[in-house]
């Protein structure tokens, strides 16, 4: 069996280790760990569209409740979604994934998730594929609300460990 020379050593271990470490870091917010995570890319029109967000607690010996709120910032633009909130209990040491499920509505807003945890505001991360849902303002023209069936609040499927779910529908 041959051998690898030195030379090429260096780079290969460079290159395992940059394919080791995510391209982007999860936000802190004390004892949790947030991580949104893009389900789909590019614009979708029908069903229901899923951002996953990753919650950590790296408390040892504190439970904490986490509030996430998709948009931050909405904007009112007309048959729209005003906000999609979930809140999930965490016991210490525990990790969850948390879906926000966007039915097919428009959610414009800041492209952000707030993040509360034990009803403070914490901050603010990163919405992946914020507003290609059901947007038509993507194709060029205006919203034609002949397009949607649903005006009423979303009924969004609950998982085992969330507390509240809810989704707010302008009309």
């Amino acid at each position: 069996m041959k051998r690898v020379p030195r030379i090429f050593l260096k780079p290969l271990l460079l290159l395992a280790a940059s394919l080791a470490v995510p391209l982007h870091a999860a936000e802190q917010y004390g004892d949790i760990s947030v991580e949104p995570h893009a389900i789909y890319t590019g614009n979708t029109y029908h069903g229901y569209a899923e951002t996953r967000v990753t919650l950590e607690n790296r408390s040892a010996t504190k439970a904490h409740i986490v509030t996430l709120s998709n948009p931050n910032r909405s904007y009112n633009n007309g048959n729209s979604i005003g906000r999609i909130t979930r809140s999930v209990k965490l016991e210490p040491g525990a990790r969850e994934i948390v879906s926000l499920l966007q039915p097919p509505l428009p959610a414009p807003g800041d492209n952000q998730i707030h993040v509360e945890v034990d009803g403070r505001g914490e901050g603010e991360v990163h919405a992946p594929n914020a507003n290609n849902h059901c947007n038509n303002y993507s194709r060029g023209g205006a919203i034609n609300n002949a397009n949607y069936a649903y005006r009423t609040n979303a009924d969004v499927p609950a998982e085992k460990s969330v507390l509240a779910s809810s989704a707010s529908v302008r009309s």
